[in-house]
């Protein structure tokens, strides 16, 4: 198991400074057994180079739900990994954006109602996201359901449910029409929902 990782990639041209592309690797463990081949996940963080700021390209303020699954299948770093990427984005979200966190194993918890972040103490938000640990089964539509809610208070403002998980779903609705057929209704609502797979062992119909 190779202890370092290298990104190759081509530019046209050579950007300095802001004009930088970063691209961030999270590795899912760090660890493999000696003399057997391991599977390692990887998450690739890419970051654009920074635009001018003008009022043309001003961005609207919006409210990110972020729907994590903490069920025992996201042990293994797959979690840490999660929690990171979310505390990686808190301190990009602008002062009039909206932020709420639910998380989910047999049943589904907020752990950060949603609430605007120029009013938020980011700290707070920050502690509450890195205690969140790993729990039971997978009730997916629990915690979906859950992040409609919040998602259904953002008033004003344009609501993305962002979903991550191994998709692993063994609790509640396990259909997978039936939970899509969930995420269309919500669109009515000008709720759309993102869905992030984690793992090697993806359960691809849920995600």
């Amino acid at each position: 198991c190779a202890n370092k990782l290298f990104v190759c990639y081509s530019l046209n041209k050579p950007l300095k400074g802001r004009d930088k592309q970063v691209i961030n690797p999270r590795i899912e463990h760090s660890k493999c057994q000696v003399g057997k081949p391991t599977d390692i996940g990887l998450m690739f963080e890419i970051t654009a180079p920074v635009a001018p700021v003008t009022e043309a390209t001003t961005r609207k303020a919006k409210a990110l739900i972020f729907v994590i699954d903490r069920s025992g299948s996201m042990s293994g770093g797959r979690l840490e990994m999660v929690k990171t990427t979310i505390l990686d984005t808190l301190p990009r979200l602008n002062p009039e954006d909206y932020i709420s966190v639910v998380s989910f194993d047999d049943e589904a918890f907020v752990n950060v109602g949603l609430v605007k972040i120029g009013e938020a103490d980011r700290k707070k938000i920050a502690t509450v996201i890195s205690s969140i640990e790993c729990g039971g089964s997978t009730n997916l539509e629990a915690g979906y359901r859950l992040g409609l809610n919040e998602a259904s208070k953002a008033q004003g403002v344009d609501a993305n449910i962002i979903l991550l998980s191994d998709g692993q779903a063994n609790r509640g609705m396990q259909d997978p029409e039936g939970l899509a057929n969930l995420a269309t209704a919500a669109t009515e609502y000008m709720v759309t929902t993102s869905t992030i797979g984690i793992g090697q062992e993806i359960g691809r119909a849920h995600v």
